[in-house]
């Protein structure tokens, strides 16, 4: 088992190129969280393991896929199919994972992935990449890479935050971000590298997707 995970939700088509140049690289488990199938075949993507209660495939396609790549159903309704294939990499010892067509559709399934990263910041490292963004949910002292002119925006998550910045047209030297009061949306980066120093929570991070350097 890989360390590295990759897993391929039901929501809006993901960016093509840059999941099939990351399957390629064969560092990657390739899971599908149930109907994220559909995209699979459709890219010519062949997972590893297919996970969730199955209530987005046909019982025809079922029982095709059965004999030809793994499927792991997991009963109940109280997680989601995406969740189903986090606690899938938590019990293999996967500590990092890049989740691909888990926005757009429908809302609250979007909001509740998005959730996610919270949820699980905490034990490994968790990454939404859509279209032209990536979101984590970060905290303490980091840094990223991502070249001056970048969009920048940054959310506190029911929690307040103290929060100091360098790098960013509009910086916080050590100010308060208060969920529902407090943001900082489409921030422009003004260096190659951007700082933050976050404490009291967690932050909403979202920056663009380098299609040069995604994952």
């Amino acid at each position: 088992m890989k360390s590295k995970a990759i897993i391929i939700g039901n929501g809006e088509q993901p960016p093509s190129d840059i999941l099939k140049a990351a399957v390629n690289s064969g560092v990657f488990e390739i899971i599908c969280a149930d109907g994220g199938y559909h995209h699979a075949e459709r890219l010519g993507i062949v997972p590893d393991i297919i996970i969730g209660d199955m209530d987005s495939l046909t019982a025809d396609e079922v029982s095709v896929l059965e004999g030809k790549i793994a499927m792991k159903k997991y009963e109940g309704q109280n997680d989601t199919d995406v969740e189903k294939a986090i606690s899938y990499c938590l019990e293999n010892g996967i500590s990092d994972i890049a989740l691909f067509a888990v926005t757009g559709k429908l809302i609250d399934h979007e909001i509740s992935n998005i959730m996610l990263l919270f949820r699980y910041a905490p034990h490994l490292r968790i990454r939404i990449f859509n279209s032209d963004s990536v979101l984590e949910a970060v905290t303490g002292k980091i840094s990223r890479t991502t070249g001056a002119g970048a969009r920048v925006s940054f959310y506190a998550f029911g929690s307040e935050l103290q929060v100091k910045t360098r790098g960013l047209k509009y910086q916080l030297p050590d100010e308060k971000l208060i969920f529902g009061k407090e943001e900082s949306t489409s921030n422009l980066s003004v260096e190659d590298t951007i700082f933050f120093d976050v404490s009291g929570g967690y932050m909403l991070l979202i920056l663009p997707l380098d299609k040069n350097n995604p994952l």
